[in-house]
């Protein structure tokens, strides 16, 4: 195998671990909303007459487990869990996040998305992309004295909430390299090819591939070693990983071994999109065993894998760009036609998302509203047709729908699946299209 070992190793710290100014203003948007959440404690204390107070909290996920990797949507989330005492917060898990998210809002105004209650936490929005989740849990002392903690989900479930992090911690420092046994690697191996394989996972947008703590979770249980070379062991671990979910497609939580990860049809659809991927992209890295392969043939494989700049100084051509390329915007007779793009966290809200139309990423779960502006006399209607791209539309069976308005030149669309689209607003006069614009959109 051609030996890219630096450069898999520069592409890591370069593009796709985290940079440490971006975890230190993660750190701060948790202190913050952290005081923000015990202040509006002690206001809902004072005006109730109730006792909540939070015992304790530790950072989760992939923030605590220092593998959170590099978006340029800056979707980044942090995962607090705050730990009540069961005595004084309600009974009922939906209650008790309740009470979390009350604090919250007597706190965190001016937020164009309050903060919200979910099934498994309180989530407060940024418009900026960052995200903070609350998990609630409550401690409990058993009858032989022993203290244990509880989560808030659909019901109260028994979890330690820093066990994730100690079992990937042990993980680490058990599997990876050491130079004591004559490793020339870095420290840590095993957490960057957890990261290099979240890189992969979300390194195009049409893909929807399962979350952090699956992937942790097959790297962990397929991790193959190198003590010399970087691109060795992804490599190794990768073909690993797709041999392990060409048995099976089950992942068990690493903790809790009884428990299913994949436990709805979504997550598991998700997990065979990984096989698929893997077995597709690793394909393109079959130069690399080739005799004769140089370092310029090696990059162009390691982009098709990656499907990163960094590997060649060529311009990726997005999917929407040669999708757009199909269709054309024109307007005839003296008519214009310009299509405005606004996203709203709900239809027909008035809450508008700060996002530049062609220069961010619009999130998952907003509308946008499209408004033809024109100069087309009555009578006309306006044609709005929709071009989905991507995995979770493909599954849907929603690649393509269009809609006619008579009377209005507004029209809503949901963000519901991720990936590039295309809407295309005609305007027509005598069953003639006189005007027509192509708009292009990313949802993430």
């Amino acid at each position: 195998m051609y030996d890219m070992s630096k450069n898999i190793l520069e592409f890591h710290d370069n593009h796709v671990k985290l940079s440490e100014s971006e975890k230190s203003k993660l750190r701060e948007y948790k202190t913050l909303n952290l005081g923000r959440l015990k202040d509006g404690l002690v206001e809902i204390n004072e005006d109730e007459d109730t006792d909540y107070q939070i015992l304790l909290d530790y950072e989760q996920g992939s923030v605590s487990m220092s593998t959170l990797t590099q978006n340029d949507n800056k979707e980044y989330d942090i995962d607090i869990a705050v730990i009540f005492d069961e005595v004084n917060i309600p009974d009922d898990p939906a209650e008790a996040r309740k009470i979390v998210e009350a604090a919250l809002l007597k706190k965190c105004t001016n937020f164009s998305d309050p903060p919200t209650a979910r099934t498994n936490a309180v989530t407060v929005w940024y418009k900026d992309g960052y995200h903070i989740d609350f998990a609630v849990y409550r401690q409990r002392t058993s009858f032989w004295g022993n203290t244990y903690f509880e989560h808030a989900g659909e019901s109260w479930t028994e979890r330690d909430p820093v066990e994730v992090k100690n079992w990937f911690t042990n993980e680490i420092n058990n599997q990876s390299p050491k130079k004591l046994f004559g490793a020339t690697v870095r420290e840590g191996q095993m957490r960057r090819i957890v990261r290099l394989l979240k890189m992969f996972s979300k390194s195009r947008l049409t893909w929807s591939l399962p979350g952090g703590f699956i992937l942790s979770a097959l790297v962990a249980e397929c991790y193959q070693p190198d003590y010399h070379r970087e691109d060795v062991a992804f490599y190794n671990t990768m073909i690993t990983i797709y041999n392990r979910l060409d048995r099976s497609t089950d992942v068990y939580n690493p903790v809790h071994t009884d428990q299913l990860l994949n436990h709805d049809d979504k997550t598991t659809k998700k997990i065979e999109r990984l096989k698929k991927k893997l077995e597709q992209k690793l394909d393109k890295l079959s130069d690399l065993f080739e005799y004769g392969c140089d370092e310029k043939t090696a990059r162009k494989a390691w982009k098709k894998f990656f499907d990163h700049s960094y590997w060649s100084a060529e311009v990726i051509v997005s999917e929407m760009n040669i999708a757009k390329s199909w269709f054309n915007s024109f307007s005839a007779d003296g008519y214009r036609l310009d299509v405005d793009v606004d996203v709203f966290f709900r239809k027909n809200g008035n809450v508008r998302l700060p996002i530049t139309h062609g220069i961010h990423y619009i999130p998952k779960k907003k509308w946008i509203m499209f408004r033809a502006n024109h100069n087309i006399p009555q009578p006309y209607s306006i044609e709005w047709e929709v071009y989905n791209y991507g995995d979770e539309a493909e599954e849907a069976g929603d690649t393509h729908h269009k809609h006619e308005e008579h009377n209005s030149c507004i029209h809503w669309e949901s963000t519901k699946y991720r990936g590039p689209h295309i809407m295309i607003c005609s305007v027509k006069r005598s069953g003639r299209t006189v005007a027509r614009e192509v708009v292009n959109i990313d949802i993430a």
